[in-house]
């Protein structure tokens, strides 16, 4: 039975994975210490009081994505059929 769920199974990870590396707001709030910060809380730190550093954080953050872009073609094709085997009646 779990090879049939695997599937699922990565198509959840793969969402949860997405949702935690882009996670702002409860970094932002507990972690105080700037060595334990987040990549999305340094990200933040790009911006100044009266300007923003653009060509600075343009980027960081396509670096920052290059870690999702990878696991996505890595599991792209059981990330699709998970998506696709609750869409077709059986």
């Amino acid at each position: 039975m779990l090879p049939l769920t695997m599937p699922a199974f990565v198509t959840i990870a793969v969402f949860n994975f997405l949702g935690a590396w882009n996670d702002l707001l409860i970094p932002l709030v507990l972690i105080q210490t700037p060595e334990k910060m987040t990549l999305p809380v340094g990200l933040l730190n790009f911006r100044g009081m009266y300007e923003a550093e653009l060509t600075k954080m343009f980027s960081a953050v396509v670096i920052s994505a290059i870690p999702s872009i990878i696991i996505y073609f890595v599991l792209q094709d059981k990330l699709l059929k998970g998506m696709i085997a609750g869409a077709v009646k059986g």
